[in-house]
């Protein structure tokens, strides 16, 4: 339950700090993220945030990187234990 909640947090300041350009932000939730997703044994949640973090490790905002969390997110929130384990309905 716990993963699911933080990760819905981060990935949706994520989001939000790319699209303001705040590389600072993005890059502290996308490492956020990625030691979470490991931690919870979510590899491609922790893959996906580690190529955003490295981008912004470099000062860049990188669209394609973005948008893989993204998709990676709507997999791993529709993962039925997922939203089990947190106590809510899927989003759609």
């Amino acid at each position: 339950g716990a993963y699911a909640a933080s990760a819905r947090e981060q990935v949706t300041a994520l989001l939000t700090a790319a699209g303001a350009g705040d590389v600072a932000e993005l890059t502290r939730r996308a490492h956020t993220l990625k030691g979470a997703s490991a931690s919870a044994a979510m590899p491609r949640m922790a893959e996906a945030a580690a190529a955003v973090e490295r981008a912004g490790r470099e000062g860049q905002i990188d669209p394609r990187a973005v948008e893989s969390l993204r998709a990676a997110w709507a997999e791993t929130r529709a993962l039925p234990q997922l939203d089990a384990a947190a106590g809510v309905a899927p989003e759609s």
